[in-house]
Formats: structure tokens, C-alpha cells, sequence
């Protein structure tokens, strides 16, 4: 069996480090599989159980100690690869794709890209213009493969680095839309379903991290208050603006409520946002809410819209780089300008991007909402075809996928 060893700098829950935990769990059939993480920052409980190395090496607070630590993750790779006699090294976000092709021994080095580097506008100032134009088309070429999460990633790698188009390669990644489904069906609390009963539920899954573009968010939910009384704006998620966007909704004139306000029956009439952290199932909130809403500025491929779809959900959904169109209206070129316009089909709208400073964005996001809600919200729409365009990404295309790329 050929040895693999996968790579990424700390686990947590992304999309990214779910990919690393499925490689984990299923590519063990077919080699003798090492995971490896630059240290445990971020992980869960569960991922002390699996047999992971840590590097125990932290990130670096200044310029040297970054160089330092930079250079002692090399090392240290460098020597679980001689020792293990690594013969393929599969790497997971950025940070570990510089480590995987600069320890490079005798294994062959791919590189899996989960997120767009053009349009990521955390990529900025004098350090992201040194990634965009000298690191990261250096580093490229030196891999052996890159897999890229969706085709238009693809693209956007091809046309910015020369040279590589002959290794890049795209695996979506995978659902098992059966399990999404069993969770689904959980019920609510009876206070909670109570809540789902009365009032419009729109629902949000995602990180509070600036790349989900929540300000706007919370904005165009202002406006649908404006307009539907009822409706409840509900946030599965944590992250480190939580404390900015609470702020925020004081500002909006909206109340924003936590878990165990949301819990309680009798505050039900005071809550317009409800913030309810990480939920180990949010597929059961997801499966009875009125629609999914996700306002991204840019994506890889978006797991929680999928997740929304395979729980049967009416999306409204930004068209961002990169993955959502490819997901929810592949009839759209991958190549033609971002939309200005909504777009209607079966699963629900792809948007055109907002921002809290677009106050006319902002409002035919709210319209387009509120007249679906009056439609019934929405009119047509069945949980089936949501349910079945995700099956496309059935778990086990993903599995095969990646094993033909270690056989390859």
C-alpha cells in the first residue's frame, strides 16, 4: 500500500477541514494514511481519537518568530517523510501547501485548493500583494497536482499561473445527503417549533468571519423587517464577530437574542435575530426554516449551501466567487460577469453581491425576499429538486475521485 501523508494547519469546522477528516477516514482502505497539523488550535474533541501528529509548532507573533517557526514546520515535515516514507503528500489550505512542497523528499506533492486567492479580499496589503504575484505562482509550480474544490477555482489557478493547466484537476467535494436528511428530522424543542410554526424563519449557517459579509446580511434583513413583522432572521454559527454584529442589530433597530433566550416561549415576541452558536445538528433547524439566505463576498464551495439544499432549502444566495453558481445554476456560464440581476430557477435565487454600504442592493435582496414569502415562500419550489441536485455530489464520487488521484 503506498504511504500518504495529509496535511493542514489546524482543524476546526471548515470545509477544508472536513475534506482533511474524510481523507482521514476513508483513503485508510486503500494506503497507509499519517495525518498531521501544524498544531491543535481549533480542534474537536474527536480529532485527538484519530492517530493526528502535531507539529506542536505555533504561528510566530513577530517577523522573526514567523520565519523561525516557518522553518521549523519545514524541518519537522521534512523528517515524518523520510521516516514514514511518505510517497504521496496531500495538503489543505494555503499554509500547508507551502510546507508540503517546500519538504519535499521522494513523494509526489498535491496541493487542494479550497478557496479562491484573486477574489479573497483578505489576500491585501503589502504581504497579499507578495502572496498573490511572487508565493503563490512559485509555490503552484512546484506541486506535483492541485485539486481544485469546484471547475471555476480551476479556471481562475490556470489563467493566473502559467504553466499548470496540465496538472489541476477538480474534485466537488461530497455529501452524504442521507445522513443530512436522518439529522433533519429531529425535532425542535416545543418552544422552538412553536417559534418555527408562527413566524418566517430565514436562516444563515456560516462563521461570523468577514468572508460571510453578515453587516449585509443583517442590513437587508432590516429592510425585510420593514415589511414583514414576523419574520426572524436565525444565525447557526460562532466566530469572532459575534460581538460586532450584535452591536450592530442595536444599530438596525433590530433585537438580537442568544441560545437560551431562543429557548424560552415567552421572549419569542422580543427576538428579530437569534444568534444560536455552533449547533452539533443544524440540520434540523435548516430542514424547517423558510428559506437560506447566504450574502458570501467569496466562497471555495460552499459547504453549509450545500447542506441548506440537501435539507431541501430555498436559497437566496450571492453569486461570489467561487462555487455557487456552479452549485445552484450551472446553466449560467462559469466565465460571464458576476450577475447584476436575480436569477430564478427550481433551487431558489442566485443574488447579485451586496454590501452594507449598496443601499439598492440591499433593497432588491429584501423585495425579492418578502414576495417570495408572500408567495408562500416560496411559490413553486420542491424540497426534492434542492434534495437531488445535491445528490450530483454524492460522498462517494468524492471518495473514488480521490483515490484515482493517489493511483494516478
Amino acid at each position: 500500500m503506498v504511504n500518504v501523508l495529509l496535511l493542514i494547519p489546524n482543524l476546526g469546522n471548515g470545509g477544508a477541514q472536513s475534506v482533511f477528516r474524510s481523507h482521514l477516514d476513508h483513503l485508510g482502505k486503500f494506503a497507509n494514511v499519517t495525518g498531521c497539523l501544524f498544531n491543535w488550535d481549533g480542534s474537536l474533541p474527536t480529532d485527538h481519537e484519530k492517530g493526528i501528529i502535531s507539529l506542536d509548532v505555533p504561528a510566530g507573533s513577530t517577523f522573526l518568530s514567523k520565519i523561525y517557526f516557518f522553518l521549523k514546520r519545514i524541518e519537522k515535515v521534512k523528517k515524518i517523510k523520510r521516516e514514514r516514507k511518505i510517497q504521496i503528500t496531500i495538503s489543505h489550505l494555503e499554509g500547508a501547501d507551502y510546507i508540503n512542497v517546500l519538504s519535499k523528499t521522494s513523494d509526489r506533492t498535491i496541493c487542494w485548493i479550497h478557496g479562491t486567492k484573486q477574489h479573497d479580499l483578505a489576500i491585501n496589503g503589502i504581504i497579499g500583494w507578495v502572496r498573490i504575484h511572487l508565493l503563490i505562482p512559485l509555490l503552484y509550480k512546484k506541486a506535483d497536482k492541485i485539486v481544485t474544490v469546484c471547475k471555476e477555482l480551476g479556471i481562475e489557478m490556470d489563467v493566473n499561473i502559467k504553466g499548470i493547466s496540465k496538472r489541476i484537476k477538480t474534485i466537488y467535494n461530497g455529501f452524504d445527503v442521507e445522513k443530512i436528511i436522518a439529522f433533519s428530522k429531529e425535532e425542535l424543542s416545543p418552544s422552538q417549533q412553536e417559534l418555527f410554526n408562527q413566524r418566517t424563519i430565514l436562516i444563515a449557517h456560516c462563521r461570523l468571519a468577514p468572508q460571510k459579509n453578515l453587516r449585509a446580511l443583517l442590513h437587508v434583513f432590516a429592510e425585510i423587517r420593514k415589511k414583514d413583522k414576523t419574520a426572524i432572521l436565525v444565525l447557526i454559527g460562532d466566530g469572532e464577530l459575534r460581538s460586532d454584529l450584535s452591536k450592530l442589530c442595536f444599530q438596525l433597530n433590530l433585537r438580537p437574542s442568544h441560545a437560551s433566550e431562543f429557548n424560552s416561549l415567552t421572549s419569542h415576541h422580543q427576538i428579530d435575530v437569534a444568534f444560536l452558536g455552533y449547533q452539533s445538528n443544524p440540520f434540523k433547524f435548516l430542514s424547517k426554516a423558510s428559506a437560506f439566505l447566504m450574502t458570501s463576498s467569496w466562497e471555495g464551495f460552499p459547504l453549509a449551501l450545500c447542506e441548506a439544499m440537501a435539507c431541501g432549502n430555498f436559497v437566496f444566495c450571492a453569486d461570489c466567487h467561487t462555487g455557487p453558481r456552479e452549485i445552484m445554476a450551472p446553466e449560467i456560464e462559469l466565465n460571464s460577469p458576476r450577475l447584476a440581476k436575480p436569477h430564478r430557477n427550481k433551487y431558489g435565487y442566485l443574488m447579485p453581491l451586496v454590501s452594507e454600504e449598496d443601499n439598492s442592493t440591499i433593497i432588491t435582496w429584501a423585495n425579492v425576499i418578502v414576495e417570495e414569502i408572500a408567495l408562500g415562500c416560496p411559490g413553486n419550489h420542491r424540497r426534492e429538486d434542492s434534495i437531488n441536485r445535491i445528490k450530483e455530489f454524492d460522498y462517494s464520487h468524492f471518495v473514488n475521485a480521490s483515490i484515482e488521484i493517489i493511483r494516478e
